[in-house]
């Protein structure tokens, strides 16, 4: 409430894990998650930081985020969903981005 889709992103990364972006953000997409509601949107963005994110310093917010970690895009845990794997690949392959979540 009284801020934009990019304020918002930030401030929810902050929240949810403890790390405070300061890198400009790129818009990747907008998907509409079907399975969750019928006016559920999700906004992706990158921010291309110059610090090495350490797992450390990262705090997963303990009501919605069960862990919060690093891992290398082309090694990523398992049980990371489908729907991630794809807005990944759409932020950082070059993957036409999908309207659907």
């Amino acid at each position: 409430m009284g801020e934009t889709a990019a304020e918002a992103a930030v401030r929810e990364c902050r929240e949810e894990t403890g790390y405070q972006v300061d890198a400009p953000l790129s818009l990747v997409g907008v998907h509409f998650n079907r399975s969750y509601s019928n006016r559920d949107h999700v906004v992706t963005f990158t921010a291309h930081v110059s610090d090495h994110l350490s797992e450390a310093a990262l705090r997963p917010q303990a009501i919605e985020i069960a862990e919060v970690i690093t891992a290398p895009i082309n090694d990523l845990p398992e049980g990371t969903t489908e729907p991630t794997r794809r807005r990944l690949a759409e932020a950082y392959e070059g993957v036409p981005s999908r309207t659907d979540w």
